[in-house]
């Protein structure tokens, strides 16, 4: 998760372009998709609960959906839906903060 604006844009703008040539070639239904890991540099990684949605901070939260606000509405657009992957060190990582995240 990146912290400057700049770079979150610029990311969330090649996934949008991603998606909308993967339609022009593919009939999209369900994608999966993630955001970046949340590692906390004071753990080492395999200690998995002192990363992802136990590390996020609120700015986290807020640029998840804001991010995928975006996404959200491409999605609707191209006629997909997202699924989330629950992996360790992301954001999403449990189905708890999965749902809190989607809500």
């Amino acid at each position: 998760m990146q912290p400057e604006k700049d770079k979150r844009e610029k990311e969330i703008e090649e996934v949008v372009n991603f998606y909308r040539k993967a339609a022009k070639y593919f009939k999209l239904t369900v994608c999966n998709t993630m955001i970046g890991p949340l590692i906390n540099p004071s753990y080492p990684y395999y200690q998995y609960e002192k990363h992802g949605s136990n590390y996020a901070s609120e700015e986290h939260w807020e640029w998840a959906v804001e991010g995928f606000k975006i996404l959200g509405d491409i999605a609707e657009e191209l006629g997909f839906y997202f699924a989330f992957e629950t992996h360790m060190c992301y954001l999403h990582d449990t189905h708890l903060s999965t749902k809190n995240l989607l809500i």
